[in-house]
């Protein structure tokens, strides 16, 4: 498969989040609690962030941040979008479950998938 073709999940999921920003209203949770939103903003933004991850599979945290970064950047530029859509705002406790989201799944990343990788590489456990 093309490298390019293997960011259409994250692209897909991108407008995902676009389209849904885009809406004046969004349906009520049926159970619905205190920060149940921003758990919502967390898990769509590490979802974002795996799935541009499971695109390029990196092997060094550098690129990983990389990633890591740009979901977040993606984050703060749908907040921007919400702040011209009809009764939506910009939040930045939303900007930042989105970042917390994204960092998290980062992290699981190094550990899951990076160090086991450096480990086999240099012989050892680091």
């Amino acid at each position: 498969m093309s490298r390019a073709l293997r960011f259409v999940p994250a692209v897909a999921w991108a407008g995902v989040i676009f389209f849904l920003s885009a809406q004046p209203r969004l349906p009520e949770a049926p159970f619905a609690w205190p920060g149940l939103d921003k758990l919502a903003h967390a898990a769509a933004y590490a979802l974002l962030c795996l799935l541009l991850l499971a695109a390029d599979r990196p092997r060094t945290a550098r690129r990983v941040w990389g990633f890591v970064a740009l979901a977040i950047v993606y984050g703060a530029t749908d907040e921007l979008h919400q702040s011209v859509v009809p009764a939506r705002s910009a939040d930045g406790w939303d900007l930042l479950a989105d970042a917390g989201g994204a960092a998290l799944c980062g992290a699981i990343w190094l550990r899951g998938v990076v160090r086991p990788a450096v480990a086999r590489a240099t012989g050892g456990e680091r």
